[in-house]
């Protein structure tokens, strides 16, 4: 495929520009999905949601109208899976109208495979969201350090990356920016016949802008993107 961030096309004519999820929690994550969920794929159908946490929140936003089925290694779950152990989801072929997974891919190995499964057990639709780990770098630039409380648990600097003072329970598997998310499932997309729409919670200030047009489109979006959401339609 042709370098996206180069020539500035495939990326940018599928990036939604208007879609700006704003939230603080897991919670509020979950309920802009909903929002976003009722917007642009309908009001009612079968859903996986992926490790959101045992809350069961994006049911709680969809409605009755959506059935959703839980999926995390923990809390209040239909299924309690650990993803870093399994090849393949317990899951038919098209069983579902939606899979989503909210910041979770980024935390197991097989984040291939997984992938891949997601599209296989969904009829419809596929919405993720991964992070940009060069966000953490910008906490060394700012000098945002974690507070000493935390450091048994956390990195200096960095929640998930970081050195924390005793073994972690969790940790970010993988080291991602913009441009790897973003050529990952553009490639995807072609081999899985499925169209692709990318968004981020970045604001299109006037600030943003007059960085973008002296940084050019591949330093902007790798370093400002906080993460970059991703919505597969079955074609």
């Amino acid at each position: 495929m042709s370098n996206p961030w180069e020539e500035v096309t495939e990326f940018l004519e599928n990036y939604d520009s208007t879609s700006y999820p704003t939230y603080g929690s897991r919670e509020e994550r979950n309920q802009f999905a909903a929002r976003y969920i009722h917007r642009e794929i309908g009001p009612g159908g079968r859903a996986l949601n992926m490790g959101g946490g045992g809350k069961r929140f994006l049911g709680k936003y969809l409605g009755e109208q959506w059935s959703v089925t839980e999926l995390d290694i923990t809390g209040d779950v239909d299924f309690k899976i650990d993803l870093d152990q399994i090849d393949q989801l317990p899951f038919e072929d098209a069983q579902f109208d939606l899979v989503c997974a909210f910041d979770v891919l980024e935390h197991i190995e097989n984040i291939h495979s997984i992938t891949e499964d997601m599209i296989r057990v969904s009829g419809k639709y596929v919405l993720m969201s991964l992070p940009n780990s060069l966000r953490d770098v910008m906490s060394i630039f700012k000098d945002k350090r974690v507070d000493i409380e935390k450091r048994d648990v956390r990195g200096v600097y960095s929640k998930y990356y970081g050195l924390p003072l005793t073994a972690p329970q969790d940790r970010h598997r993988w080291w991602l920016t913009i441009e790897d998310i973003a050529e990952y499932f553009l490639v995807m997309s072609k081999r899985k016949s499925f169209s692709v729409v990318f968004f981020s919670t970045l604001q299109n200030s006037f600030p943003k802008r007059v960085l973008r047009m002296i940084l050019g489109d591949r330093l902007f979006f790798n370093i400002f993107l906080p993460e970059l959401w991703i919505l597969l339609r079955r074609s």
